[in-house]
């Protein structure tokens, strides 16, 4: 079941990835339907994508509990997608 999505919820998401990724840019925030999509663009960062997806995946199960889709590599980044009410 899933509640929604607050923007406190996000900031502290946001902070969280922020002590492992300092030079992490703004995310951009979109929402679709029932979805809120969080993309983070990766391109400026040196760092695997593979492991901050996993990295985001767990801090982001974490943070958003039963709001959470998916979390994928798209593009440059990777995109948290929630489910909203």
């Amino acid at each position: 079941m899933s509640s929604n999505v607050y923007l406190s919820d996000i900031y502290v998401f946001y902070r969280k990835l922020q002590v492992v990724a300092s030079r992490l840019a703004n995310p951009i925030i979109t929402s679709r339907n029932s979805r809120l999509e969080i993309y983070f663009d990766l391109a400026d960062i040196e760092i695997n994508r593979n492991i901050f997806k996993s990295m985001i995946e767990c801090i982001a199960s974490k943070t958003f509990l039963a709001n959470l889709k998916e979390v994928k590599l798209e593009g440059e980044g990777v995109l948290v997608v929630l489910k909203v009410l």
